[in-house]
């Protein structure tokens, strides 16, 4: 994986903290983070370049925090795209930044308009 975009409306400056989170055993764990300061935007926000290998069988969240404000999310609902070049979407999870958080906390009707940059193997 090679960037990070999420469709914000931020009214003012903000940190974003995205974040990689992988499953293991019931809970997902934060695998990588990278953190961003961005103005006032309402649009896709990107991560900048970021250097993270998905692997195949695995289940990852891919998350963005917000600090410093709030901010606006847009979202998708039922029945959304699940289908993507490297998985399936299956929902969202709103929390704050945990360390971990359990399987039960994804919300399936839901997603959060994101892009994933990939490249080939």
């Amino acid at each position: 994986m090679t960037e990070l975009q999420t469709q914000f409306v931020l009214t003012g400056p903000r940190e974003l903290r995205f974040i990689v989170y992988e499953l293991s055993g019931q809970y997902y764990v934060p695998r990588y983070d990278k953190l961003v300061s961005t103005a006032s935007t309402t649009g896709f926000v990107s991560s900048g370049a970021l250097n993270y290998k998905l692997s195949a069988g695995k289940r990852y969240i891919l998350g963005v925090v917000v600090n410093g404000g709030d901010a606006v999310d847009y979202i998708d609902s039922l029945p959304y795209g699940r289908d993507v070049s490297f998985g399936t979407v299956v929902g969202r999870v709103v929390n704050w930044y945990p360390n971990s958080f359990d399987v039960s906390s994804m919300d399936m009707n839901y997603v959060s308009q994101m892009k994933v940059v990939t490249e080939a193997p």
